[in-house]
């Protein structure tokens, strides 16, 4: 799968994640619409059935004087009509009663019933009566006011009290403190189910976008390593090609030590193809929990005296040196030797190897924490911090394009970093790009018995 492709699909489910969240938002946002309508009518019903039962009470009042004469019928009706609205509620006794049906409606509305209203007089230009209590509260004083009588001026749920004409005429105004919650309350299920869902498509695609980068770098680096074993294998199969034909040569069969000379570059190239076997067997193995360390007490210095002295001859034909700082008084730690072998062998090595020339390599060793440390300094080429992260890793290796100007598997560092977690250690690189780096090793003296 290419880049490419990669990207298509990560826009292409960026899309369609980005579609479903909006739609899920559209369909909420309806929803929350529909009910708010829902609940505003319900709201206003109560108040119509309150002011309904105020006005027949009204009436009936005014229905005792349709039995007087015509003019001095009209003469009381008028009068009455022309009441202060509070006067023509009935004072606090109506006002109770009003307070009563307000509270047996608007329980039905909810869980939180809290409520408050208040009786608005046209006459008056503002509120005469606000929870059963006098007062006068007009629009001009309320600016310096809030709370409750704010919440009545701003309210959507008002009724007309008796006609609009009349002296004493009024409205009827409820505020909801609770109204959003009310109405949410419905909601909050569909709307929490829709974030959990929605958190966990974006938890998967964040997911997936991870695994197809990793899959990607996978495959990258497998794709190197079949290219640079192609590479090292490609070289020795041409040198033993070529020397098996000098041999055939009637011209070298007859001088023996020619012939010497050609069959020992055969074994030295089919014994650096075997290295690079066993060195993928080995990793294998130690994936697979199948290789059995065998521990005995050794001698770190010892080692490095004895690389120091195979790699020397390498390090002098670039013009390096390679200086040995052993400080540590007690050089000896349970481990195995053939592996401790390769792990600093395999470092000073690639000290060397990344080191284009004139490599200044220093080893040098400390006691620390009932063990002992050892440090790998070298002047080389040096590792950026964004492939310091990948070092430890199989089949990876820094780019540099096609060209294969330092040969290997990229398992070396693998191979190390799985063999001290397996003696109990730890490595740390400390590198700068252009500069050089410095390999951390630490083992302990004694092995924990898990």
């Amino acid at each position: 799968m290419n880049k490419r492709t990669i990207w298509f699909i990560i826009i292409s489910m960026g899309i369609a994640l980005l579609g479903s969240i909006l739609l899920q938002m559209y369909w909420i946002r309806l929803t929350l619409q529909e009910t708010e309508k829902q609940f505003d009518r319900e709201v206003n019903q109560v108040l119509l059935t309150v002011v309904d039962d105020v006005e027949k009470r009204d009436s009936k009042y005014l229905d005792a004087f349709v039995d007087l004469p015509t003019i001095e019928g009209l003469t009381k009706v008028t009068e009455l009509k022309n009441k202060e609205l509070t006067d023509r509620l009935g004072n606090r006794k109506g006002f109770v009663h009003i307070d009563s049906l307000l509270k047996k409606n608007v329980q039905k509305l909810g869980d939180r019933p809290e409520y408050h209203y208040g009786i608005y007089s046209f006459r008056d230009s503002g509120f005469v009566v606000i929870d059963n209590q006098f007062t006068v509260t007009t629009k001009t004083n309320l600016m310096s006011k809030s709370g409750i009588k704010r919440g009545l001026y701003s309210t959507p749920y008002t009724a007309s009290l008796f006609n609009k004409d009349d002296f004493g005429a009024g409205k009827l105004f409820l505020y909801l403190p609770y109204r959003k919650q009310i109405i949410w309350k419905n909601l909050y299920p569909a709307a929490i189910g829709s974030l959990i869902f929605t958190t966990l498509i974006l938890a998967c695609f964040a997911y997936t976008i991870y695994v197809i980068q990793h899959q990607k770098k996978i495959s990258d680096m497998k794709n190197d390593f079949i290219n640079n074993m192609t590479h090292e294998f490609k070289t020795p199969i041409a040198t033993i090609s070529l020397a098996t034909d000098s041999i055939n040569n009637q011209n070298i069969i007859i001088h023996p030590e020619k012939v010497q000379r050609f069959t020992k570059i055969i074994k030295q190239e089919n014994t650096r193809m075997l290295g690079q076997v066993e060195k993928v067997l080995q990793l294998a193995q130690l994936e697979k929990k199948d290789l059995q360390l065998k521990f005995t007490e050794i001698n770190i210095h010892d080692i490095l005296h004895h690389i120091a002295e195979n790699l020397a001859l390498q390090i002098k034909n670039k013009k390096g040196n390679l200086t040995l700082d052993l400080k540590a008084q007690d050089p000896f730690i349970d481990g195995d030797l053939t592996h401790i072998s390769n792990i600093l062998h395999n470092l000073i090595d690639n000290a060397n190897k990344y080191t284009p020339e004139l490599p200044e390599i220093h080893v040098a060793t400390q006691n620390v924490n009932n063990g002992i440390e050892i440090s790998i300094q070298d002047n080389g080429i040096g590792i950026s911090r964004e492939n310091q992260k990948y070092i430890f890793e199989k089949f990876y290796r820094v780019s540099t394009g096609n060209v294969h100007d330092v040969k290997g598997f990229g398992l070396g560092l693998s191979y190390v970093k799985v063999m001290v977690d397996a003696h109990q250690g730890s490595i740390q690189v400390k590198s700068t790009l252009g500069k050089g780096s410095t390999f951390i090793l630490y083992f302990p003296k004694k092995q924990n018995k898990i």
